[in-house]
């Protein structure tokens, strides 16, 4: 019963996937063109990190300034948020979202 509700709700035509290599190559490409043009990679990984560190300072900011992990980013004056990493990870979510809620 629940899948036939799930196969009616989700009546998708299934897409074939790209060839592995060819995305890997154009993930090549992109990741370079990343370096080449910000400096920086593809990961944002470090996007959690700084949010957790914005909240952490909200909450307790003597804490922050006790922390090297976290001086490092908010001590002080710093906005952890201020960052490059922040916006790029704030975009993929949104893109990933955005790409699975019309595919």
């Amino acid at each position: 019963m629940a899948i036939r509700f799930i196969q009616t709700v989700f009546k998708r035509q299934e897409k074939p996937y790209v060839h592995p290599y060819l995305a890997g190559a154009i993930l090549g490409v992109v990741l370079f063109l990343a370096f080449l043009l910000t400096g920086n990679g593809l990961g944002s990984s470090g996007a959690t990190s700084r949010i957790d560190a914005a909240l952490v300072d909200m909450v307790a900011p003597a804490h922050v300034d006790n922390n090297p992990y976290l001086l490092k980013m908010a001590g002080g004056d710093k906005n952890p948020l201020d960052d490059w990493i922040v916006p790029v990870f704030l975009g993929a979510l949104l893109g990933g979202f955005s790409s699975g809620a019309l595919n």
